[in-house]
């Protein structure tokens, strides 16, 4: 929980810090690793407009057109912008129940940041141990953008994909000894 909490300030930290510029934040790796592994072509929003998060731009054509194809009912706008539609977090995420108390300090610290709620998708799962994932995108005052991943239980519940709820085995990252 300590490790929880200090990332979440740092992020948020740094999410205040920042001027003007719009800032991009990519899923976490545990985040796209869940998407991945459903076959779900999710793009970030800087990968869909060519921006990496290492200063170079770049877009898969391949890429786009399967994210299009797969995403075709408008759930996500292409170039968010600050004049793209909004709907309040505290109001998107009202009637959703939570699976652990992570889970609702995590929406708790969101609610005191003004995080807005600029496109989803719910992606309904075979049967399993999650019903369903949201795909969440936000908007915040400062300018920033980013992605958030929800499974929802078989009960109803919602949880946030993280790594330190739901962590990624790193076994096959090599080791430089």
């Amino acid at each position: 929980m300590k490790n929880l909490f200090l990332s979440l300030v740092i992020v948020i930290t740094s999410l205040v810090s920042f001027g003007q510029e719009p800032m991009y934040f990519y899923p976490h790796f545990e985040e796209l690793f869940v998407l991945d592994s459903l076959n779900i072509p999710y793009l970030p929003i800087p990968e869909r407009n060519g921006i990496s998060p290492v200063g170079q731009t770049y877009s898969t054509e391949k890429g786009v057109k399967k994210h299009n194809k797969y995403f075709h009912n408008n759930e996500f706008d292409f170039l968010p912008s600050p004049n793209t539609p909004r709907v309040k977090l505290n109001d998107f995420l009202k009637s959703y129940r939570f699976y652990t108390e992570g889970d609702k300090f995590v929406v708790n610290l969101m609610f005191q940041h003004n995080f807005d709620i600029i496109g989803f998708a719910v992606i309904p799962l075979p049967e399993g141990k999650y019903k369903s994932v949201e795909i969440l995108e936000y908007y915040t005052d400062n300018n920033t953008y980013g992605t958030i991943v929800l499974l929802q239980t078989q009960s109803g519940e919602m949880t946030f994909i993280d790594q330190f709820q739901h962590p990624v085995s790193l076994d096959w990252v090599p080791t430089f000894e």
